[in-house]
């Protein structure tokens, strides 16, 4: 989402490295800018979270960490 409205420096917790790594590497810049583009025009969170492939009820970051360490 970051990526595809611009930005290229990212600050965030070490264990979020190898993650962003792999989701960042596995995705386009014009990728990105789609999934930003349709999750501006969402009409709500819930939607946005669909877009985004994140859980919809509240998660823990770790558990999405985790979880994708698994794939």
């Amino acid at each position: 989402m970051l990526l595809g409205m611009g930005f290229t420096n990212l600050s965030v917790e070490p264990m979020m490295i190898p993650y962003l790594a792999t989701k960042t590497s596995a995705t386009s810049l014009s990728q990105a800018q789609t999934i930003a583009s349709q999750v501006c025009a969402a009409e709500d969170s819930r939607e946005m979270r669909e877009l985004l492939g994140l859980p919809i009820t509240g998660v823990e970051l770790t558990y999405i960490v985790d979880q994708s360490a698994q794939n």
